[in-house]
């Protein structure tokens, strides 16, 4: 029987792979609900979600204050730091997917200990701090992807913002109101205070300017609070905090709490300077004063099983509460039963993290300590919300609180945002909707006239990635965003290509154009504004970068321009009954400019050899040109295509045939060894490709404006490196960057040194790199250490090995320290973000993998090998 005009009765909503089970709360500016993410073979993980309220999609201010707060907490990788698992956008809008973290807010661990006999002493309250500390500093010293310092100081550091899992993990959370160098948005008014004034500092409260120390004097706050046991300011208005804040001394510790180390109370005196320049300077010094502190104390500070354990005892009873209620909640969407009740105990169902709503909305004293609320904390809670804190907002209604209303698609980007994106050429077609005329810097719109519909983005380059890889990409990103409709359109051009949508509340059909004819073209369109979004199967060259300059779109070398797609390898392939095995780049050189013109010359049947090459425009061609003819040319004869499939294809049913391909496109034909310089040869696999260890790998790149930030554009690439990004780069037979660890074969040309080491680890599929100035990590790298990061949470107690390799130096000893210190840069990174390597060695110029005879040789031989034992 075909369905009716009446739906389905909706059961749970969904935001793309997360069913949301329960409405957790709703602030000034986003909703937040507790949902399941749901992958593959029965995978299923709790989440938060917070989502930016339907009410205020279509304000401009609203939206830039959440994708400011998503482009900083998803660069926040730390143990001490909430989670960010996705920033996202779909039919329900913009919003944000982080852990779920069980266990509680250090303001209600407060509550909970404040009237008990045995409430923890000054060594527990100062390990929680030195660790809240950790990732406060994390944040302080994070860096852009170009090096440059984000200055990012997170303004409302309080107990509220403090949460401590049941497994004795502290993390800082709450970064909405952070303030970083990445944010694009205006929203902050000069000499508008935000946060909590009881635990600002002098010149936050006042609006004046400000940097990391206000947050140190916070956490000063704080650690002043646990330690006595009571709240720093007495006072009943914010008004009247102010002024104690600036009139008052800071009250003595030890007067307050006899006995009390006199160190703890002189860190805290530090930390709590009126001026900042008398405060510690950075958090990290301050842990390092407070550590050292903690050291000497009698009982000791708590290890983080000891703290996980204080945790469970104190809140036993809740946190059974809160996982039976959860599974309810599950087996209820299991079910698709909607009678959720997300309240216990006449409480509403807190969000993991309160703190993810406004602040200003909470139904609870701004201060643990407040006297008018003690009286009410039983020594042993049993009345407490199930979870952290009361939602703030919360609805006692029982049923979930979602609508099918509040998932109404949201627009990739303003309106306004997308018109200025416009073709090249003349008057537009009137089958071509044009809402409004182009900003002067930006050609009019030329679409095809077989095509209807808005010119939103224009993507131009390679063949290698536009030819499939690209229109797949931007199909699932659409699909992603909730669009429907979506099909492919032939443009009159050759290698161009349409992708259609419609996007509700659009009334034509939203096109991306695809012009793939050759990575060159991507830079030549970039700099003549016809062309947004650059697609390359190479580097872009010296030359090319200075005039993209000139063209006012930045220096697109640096991190935040050149974007690593992918990775792929020029396979050399020749007919499957071919007995020739490896070549040598020296030999493939001999054959592609018909120095060496019969099979028997490099080890085959005798006969002429018959050679195969793509185009001159592809990025494959050039690549090839760069890694193997130098400056040499092509033969006459020498039959080119366009098309890699059919190139490939061809080569497969001729036995004298040579060609080089992508690898992706090998297809039916076989793909040869290849050796380079002192490097043996290797085949190119997926791994030896990542690695970068084989001789003709090569990377894929986007290239963008730098300083440049077009909505639809920055969406599509951060779609593109996400990991559903890099799920279609995988499907399409490219060699994603998703990381990896492989057993790997000994190795017989290595020093013994290396081979014990290594004895019984796996290696990385990732080796870090630098730019060519030696000091910083290049573009993958930046980004290959937070991929790293993510995948080592998943990996505890394994040891970490950075095993570093330098390009050979007329001197050995100074190429084996180049070596260490590269390593050592790289640990540097990574103890950043809370991971620490067991191991750091450098081994000189040992184990090339290009030759050193030349400069791209050189940069791949200077190179870091991530390895994981236990």
């Amino acid at each position: 029987m075909a369905p009716g005009n009446s739906a389905l009765p909706v059961t749970h909503a969904e935001l793309g792979k997360y069913l949301l089970l329960a409405t957790l709360g709703r602030g000034g500016m986003a909703e937040v609900y507790l949902a399941l993410a749901r992958g593959p073979v029965g995978f299923k993980k709790l989440v938060v979600i917070k989502k930016l309220r339907s009410d205020l999609a279509d304000q401009a201010p609203m939206v830039a204050m959440l994708l400011d707060e998503a482009r900083l907490a998803a660069r926040l990788h730390h143990p001490n730091v909430v989670q960010t698992l996705e920033v996202g956008e779909n039919a329900a809008g913009h919003f944000i997917a982080m852990e779920y973290l069980d266990g509680q807010p250090l303001d209600k661990l407060i509550r909970a200990t404040l009237h008990r006999a045995d409430r923890p002493g000054p060594a527990f309250w100062g390990r929680l701090v030195a660790d809240a500390l950790a990732g406060l500093h994390y944040a302080h010293e994070l860096r852009d992807f170009d090096g440059t310092p984000l200055h990012i100081i997170h303004r409302d550091v309080s107990p509220h913002n403090l949460f401590v899992t049941y497994e004795g993990e502290v993390k800082l959370v709450d970064f909405g109101i952070a303030k970083a160098a990445l944010s694009s948005s205006e929203v902050t008014e000069a000499g508008l205070v935000k946060g909590k004034v009881a635990y600002m500092a002098p010149e936050q409260a006042l609006g004046q300017p400000m940097d990391r120390r206000a947050d140190i004097f916070a956490m000063g706050v704080v650690l002043w609070e646990l330690l006595a046991g009571q709240r720093l300011w007495h006072a009943d208005t914010p008004a009247a905090t102010l002024q104690k804040l600036m009139q008052e001394p800071i009250p003595s510790l030890s007067a307050l709490v006899p006995g009390l180390d006199p160190r703890l109370e002189a860190i805290c005196t530090r930390a709590l300077e009126k001026d900042p320049a008398r405060r510690f300077p950075t958090a990290g010094q301050f842990r390092e004063e407070l550590e050292a502190a903690l050291e000497g104390l009698s009982p000791r500070a708590p290890r983080r099983d000891e703290i996980a354990r204080t945790l469970q005892a104190l809140f036993s009873e809740e946190r059974a509460k809160v996982e039976e209620r959860i599974q309810q909640m599950m087996r209820s969407a299991h079910d698709e039963d909607l009678d959720l009740d997300v309240t216990v105990e006449a409480e509403p169902l807190a969000p993991a993290l309160p703190s993810l709503v406004t602040p200003a909305s909470r139904k609870q004293p701004t201060n643990p300590f407040s006297r008018a609320q003690a009286h009410t904390v039983p020594s042993i809670p049993k009345s407490e919300p199930t979870t952290p804190a009361r939602a703030p907002g919360a609805s006692r209604k029982r049923g979930v609180l979602l609508t099918v209303a509040a998932l109404t698609l949201v627009l990739l980007a303003s309106a306004a945002g997308v018109v200025g994106l416009r073709d090249s050429g003349g008057r537009p077609p009137a089958a071509v909707a044009v809402a409004a005329p182009a900003p002067a810097a930006e050609p009019t719109a030329r679409p095809d006239p077989m095509v209807s519909g808005e010119l939103v983005l224009r993507i131009c380059g390679s063949n290698t990635i536009g030819a499939e890889l690209m229109p797949a990409l931007v199909e699932s990103f659409l699909k992603q965003k909730g669009a429907s409709q979506i099909s492919r359109v032939a443009g009159l051009q050759a290698d161009q290509l349409y992708i259609s949508a419609q996007v509700a509340g659009q009334p034509r059909p939203q096109l991306i154009r695809i012009d793939a004819q050759g990575s060159a073209t991507a830079f030549t369109g970039l700099a003549a504004h016809t062309c947004d979004l650059g697609m390359a199967s190479r580097p872009v060259k010296d030359d090319e970068a200075e005039k993209l300059k000139a063209a006012g779109l930045g220096d697109v070398r640096l991190p935040g321009g050149e974007h690593v797609l992918a990775l792929d390898g020029i396979a050399v392939i020749v007919h499957p009954a071919n007995p020739v095995r490896e070549l040598t780049v020296g030999q493939l050189h001999g054959i592609f400019t018909g120095r060496l013109k019969d099979w028997s010359e490099v080890g085959g049947t005798a006969g002429p050899i018959g050679l195969y090459a793509r185009d001159d425009k592809s990025g494959t061609f050039d690549t090839f040109q760069n890694l193997v003819l130098h400056k040499d040319k092509l033969p006459g004869g020498a039959k080119r295509y366009e098309d890699s499939n059919k190139l490939s294809d061809d080569v497969a049913g001729d036995p004298s045939g040579i060609g080089f391909i992508g690898v992706a496109y090998v297809r039916n034909a076989k793909a040869l060894a290849v050796a380079s310089g002192e490097a043996s040869a290797t085949f190119p696999s997926a791994f030896t490709v990542n690695t970068e260890s084989y001789a003709l790998a090569r990377r894929l790149y986007l290239y963008t404006p730098v300083g440049t930030r077009v909505p639809l554009m920055s969406n599509l690439v951060g779609f593109a490196l996400s990991p559903a990004g890099q799920e279609v780069v995988r499907a399409q037979g490219f060699v994603d960057l998703s990381v990896e660890a492989q057993v790997v074969e000994a190795c017989t040309r290595c020093s013994p040194k290396y081979r014990q080491l290594v004895k019984g680890a796996r290696r990385l599929n990732l080796d870090f790199r630098f730019r060519t100035d030696g000091d910083t990590l290049d573009s993958r790298g930046q980004r290959d250490l937070e991929r790293l990061v993510l995948f080592l949470r998943g990996h505890s107690g394994k040891r970490l090995l950075l095993l570093g390799f330098s390009d050979a130096g007329e001197d050995p000893a100074a190429s084996h320290k180049l070596s260490l210190e590269w390593a050592r840069r790289v640990g540097t990174e990574l103890s950043a973000r809370g991971v620490h390597a067991a191991e750091v060695r450098g081994f000189g110029a040992e184990m090339p993998v290009a030759p050193n005879t030349e400069p791209a040789g050189r940069e791949r031989n200077r190179r870091v090998e991530v390895w994981l034992e236990g």
